[in-house]
């Protein structure tokens, strides 16, 4: 059963494993909206001409920053890996490298997403406030 995403989560619990939660490693994501009153969930929410702008905190424990880093760093390795060999085999051919980069990012990203799961943790996108916010018009800034 689903928790209700308008109650907020316990902060002092890391979102991913569970462990106690690091104040100073907490996952910072800003959300924007049009200027249409949105549900901010009782977040804090500063205004400008067109746009509302909230800021999210999703706890993390340090274990958690720690793990997240490698995982990162694999896809970018992977990806570039995928690009240069499709560059290499193709006689650095455009379609061949673009082709290369898709299918590096998306063989990373899937293992990157079960090597999460298998360690038990969950994405930080999965957070209940995060994805309601998402469902009601909020989004992410930098992504539009």
């Amino acid at each position: 059963m689903m928790r209700d995403p308008t109650q907020r989560c316990d902060e002092s619990i890391c979102w991913q494993c569970g462990a106690p939660a690091d104040p100073g490693c907490a996952y910072v994501e800003k959300l924007a909206a049009r200027r249409l009153h949105h549900d901010s969930l009782g977040y804090p929410v500063t205004y400008s001409r067109w746009h509302e702008y909230l800021t999210l905190t999703i706890p993390r424990c340090r274990n958690c920053v720690r793990k997240g880093l490698p995982v990162g760093l694999s896809i970018i390795a992977a990806t570039i890996a995928a690009v240069v060999t499709g560059g290499i085999l193709s006689d650095w051919n455009g379609v061949w490298i673009f082709l290369a980069f898709i299918f590096g990012s998306l063989l990373a990203g899937l293992t990157a997403r079960l090597y999460e799961k298998l360690q038990g943790r969950r994405s930080l996108t999965s957070y209940p406030p995060l994805r309601w916010l998402l469902k009601n018009g909020w989004y992410n800034p930098g992504s539009a």
